[in-house]
């Protein structure tokens, strides 16, 4: 599906500009949430280069942190140990700004992760973690995700 344009639009990340970066983060968190694992393969190493290089930190159009839409495309490619690397530092960032706007999907995206890696959830406790998440969302009348966090506490309850 991204194939025919992927080259002119994601391969120069130095030449990339604000609006095209934040197309591809959108991009990415669209097709981890939809599990297209495919185009994510093809989006993830601009990605991860685009968070490793901290070229655009947060998308200035809803503050969503680089670091946490490439947590979610190396979860959605089940890539336990990058997905782990991008959680950590967006938990970071979201501290360190702070984002507050995007703290409640971080936390709530490290449980996820805690909950799918087939090693365990090594450090982190997932119930904890829902509760902070869930917690933000109702801050922040987040319905939808208010209701995938509690979803989610329900199966480890």
């Amino acid at each position: 599906m991204l194939e025919a344009d992927r080259a002119a639009v994601l391969d120069d990340l130095d030449a990339m500009g604000s609006g095209t970066a934040n197309i591809l983060t959108a991009l990415g968190e669209g097709c981890a949430l939809l599990g297209w694992a495919n185009e994510v393969r093809t989006l993830y190493p601009q990605l991860q280069e685009l968070a490793r290089r901290h070229l655009l930190p947060l998308r200035t159009f809803d503050a969503a942190g680089t670091n946490r839409i490439a947590g979610m495309a190396a979860m959605a490619l089940e890539q336990w140990d990058d997905a782990a690397h991008h959680l950590d530092a967006a938990r970071h960032e979201v501290d360190t700004m702070p984002n507050e706007v995007d703290r409640p999907v971080v936390i709530h995206l490290c449980a996820e992760l805690a909950l799918r890696r087939p090693d365990g959830p090594g450090d982190l406790d997932p119930a904890s973690l829902l509760t902070q998440a869930v917690a933000g969302y109702r801050t922040q009348h987040r319905a939808l995700l208010l209701d995938q966090a509690q979803a989610l506490a329900a199966t480890i309850a």
